[in-house]
Formats: C-alpha cells, sequence, structure tokens
C-alpha cells in the first residue's frame, strides 16, 4: 500500500519530529537520545496519545500511552481496513 490519504480534511493541528542521534530501547526498538527542540516547543501535556483520523476526518482510534510493539499488527489491520472502506471494497 503506498497512500494512507487520499481525501483534504479540513482539520488543523501541530505536527513535530525529531530527528536526534538514535539509541537503542529497553524493548529493542530505537529513539531519539533526547526529546529534541520540539519538546519546548509542542510540550506534553498528559500521556502521549496516538489519533487515527480516516479519510473522513472522523477518529477511529485512540492509542493512550503511544504504541507498543504489541499494537503494531492491530494497527496494520486497522490501516488496511481502512483503505478498503475508503475505496468502497469492504463487505
Amino acid at each position: 500500500m503506498t497512500a494512507f490519504y487520499t481525501h483534504t480534511i479540513k482539520v488543523r493541528f501541530p505536527i513535530s519530529l525529531w530527528q536526534g542521534k538514535k539509541v537503542p530501547t529497553d524493548d529493542g526498538g530505537m529513539a531519539p537520545a533526547n526529546a529534541g527542540p520540539n519538546f519546548a516547543n509542542y510540550p506534553i501535556y498528559g500521556t502521549p496519545n496516538i489519533y487515527v483520523i480516516d479519510g473522513k476526518g472522523r477518529i477511529r482510534r485512540i492509542y493512550v500511552e503511544g504504541i507498543t510493539p504489541a499494537h503494531e499488527a492491530e494497527l496494520a489491520t486497522l490501516i488496511t481496513f481502512l483503505h478498503k472502506e475508503a475505496s468502497g471494497s469492504v463487505e
């Protein structure tokens, strides 16, 4: 699948990414060594959440406390479903 997003929705929210030096995490992944300048500009006021928003702008899933390796398969299945739903191929 090459495109997850094919529709324009009229929602604006800031997104910040930090590409700092990576270090190994306890679960075998990699993460930035520090929060970088984005943390100062976009502080986290609570637990980080991930929102899955469909092509119509509806929130379809919220992952509280970020996403864990256990959630990755579920998220991949959800993205595949939403892609099929958007193309009209869901039964």
